[in-house]
C-alpha cells in the first residue's frame, strides 16, 4: 500500500491524543530505534544520527512521531573514548524504544517493530522530553541524549 498522507508530530501528547482519538480498536503501533550516517555537505566529516520512532497507518494515512535520541561523530578507527559514547548513545534508544514498547502495550495495543515505508517524508522532530512527561522517566537513566 502506498501512503499519500504522512503525519508528523512535534510531542509526544499529540501523538496520543491522535491515536486515542482515532476511533479504532487497539491497533498496531511499530517503534523501533535506529541509527542514519550522514555527510556533511563539502566536508568529509560524517555523523551518527539515533532516533526512535513510532507509527501507525489508518488507510492512506501513516501518523509518526519521531525523537532523535542523539547526534555523534562517525569515526572509521574509533577511540575507546568514542566507542564508549557509541554504546551509550546505542543504550540510549534502546531505553526510548522500551518506554514506549510497555507504555503502549500495558495500554492494549500491538506493538511490533519496524518502520513504516514512507514515514521518513516527515521532518518532524518530537523532543524526548515529551515522550518522559507522559511515560515517566526511563527505569535508569539515559547515558547520552539530546537535551530537550
Amino acid at each position: 500500500m502506498t501512503h499519500k498522507n504522512i503525519i508528523g508530530f512535534l510531542n509526544f501528547r499529540d501523538f496520543e491524543h491522535e491515536l486515542l482519538n482515532s476511533g479504532l480498536d487497539p491497533i498496531t503501533l511499530r517503534v523501533q530505534d535506529y541509527k542514519k550516517t550522514e555527510h556533511q555537505p563539502g566536508a568529509f566529516a560524517r555523523f551518527n544520527l539515533y532516533y526512535v520512532e513510532i507509527a501507525f497507518a489508518v488507510g492512506d494515512e501513516v501518523r509518526v512521531c519521531r525523537f532523535k535520541v542523539g547526534e555523534l561523530g562517525a569515526f572509521d578507527d574509533p577511540t575507546p573514548d568514542q566507542r564508549r559514547a557509541t554504546q551509550q548513545a546505542e543504550r540510549s534508544s534502546q531505553l526510548a524504544r522500551l518506554a514506549l514498547n510497555t507504555y503502549f502495550q500495558n495500554r492494549g495495543y500491538r506493538v511490533l517493530p519496524g518502520l513504516i515505508a514512507g514515514s521518513e517524508q516527515s521532518l518532524a522532530i518530537a523532543p524526548l522530553s515529551t515522550l518522559f512527561a507522559v511515560t515517566g522517566p526511563p527505569e535508569e537513566e539515559l547515558p547520552f541524549a539530546e537535551a530537550a
